[in-house]
């Protein structure tokens, strides 16, 4: 790998939601770009600008934070996100996650 992918750095986490269960996540202007792989179950975000998206398994979805968003999960059973974060130009992310 050369240039830009060379020094690449991901971070993966998966959000595991349970029935019925949300979360929102706070405002992170620092954000750094994200990619979001629903592995299993529903998800239903609720941007701070009231859009809305809903997410089956298998749906993905690029997306950062840079303002709160609440995830749901609008099902009787849980639900697993992959969320593979950039760290390589945003190192305050390397050591902690978005998500933690």
């Amino acid at each position: 790998l050369t240039g830009e992918l060379a020094e690449a750095r991901l971070r993966p986490r998966v959000v595991v939601l349970g029935p019925e269960e949300s979360r929102t996540f706070p405002a992170r202007p620092d954000s750094s770009p994200m990619f979001a792989y629903v592995m299993e179950g529903k998800v239903k975000l609720i941007f701070a600008d009231g859009e809305t998206v809903s997410m089956d398994a298998g749906d993905v979805m690029h997306l950062s934070l840079p303002e709160h968003m609440t995830w749901i999960n609008p099902a009787k059973k849980g639900a697993q996100i992959l969320c593979i974060t950039v760290t390589r130009k945003y190192p305050q992310i390397a050591a902690k996650g978005e998500f933690e």
